[in-house]
Parts: C-alpha cells; sequence; structure tokens
C-alpha cells in the first residue's frame, strides 16, 4: 500500500498532467488566443481546487 507521501506526489503528479490536458482543451476551442497568460492567483486556485478535488476522490474511493 503506497505511503501518504507517495499518495501526496501521486496526486500532485496527477493534477500537473491533468491541468496540461485542460489547458491543451482549451486552446483548441480558442485558437484566435495566442498565449496562456494566467495570473499567479488564478493559476494557484485552480491547482488548489484541483488538488482538493482529487485528495477528496482518492480519499472517498479506496
Amino acid at each position: 500500500m503506497p505511503t501518504e507521501e507517495s499518495l501526496d506526489n501521486r496526486i500532485q503528479a496527477a493534477v500537473a498532467a491533468a491541468e496540461d490536458a485542460f489547458w491543451e482543451a482549451i486552446a483548441r476551442r480558442f485558437p484566435e488566443c495566442k498565449t496562456g497568460d494566467l495570473s499567479p492567483g488564478t493559476t494557484f486556485k485552480l491547482r488548489a481546487a484541483c488538488t482538493e478535488a482529487v485528495q477528496e476522490w482518492t480519499s472517498v474511493n479506496r
């Protein structure tokens, strides 16, 4: 069984991969947007919300 530390690392890696896939899908739908700029605050909130969702999901579905 994975340790909590390795679970945290797996969650962070999964969230990072999911964010990449999310922005790829968004960029395909909005080709007129030429950069990927987003404010640091919004970037932080998005990462935090995704991380919280995955933490809950992994906790509830074990």
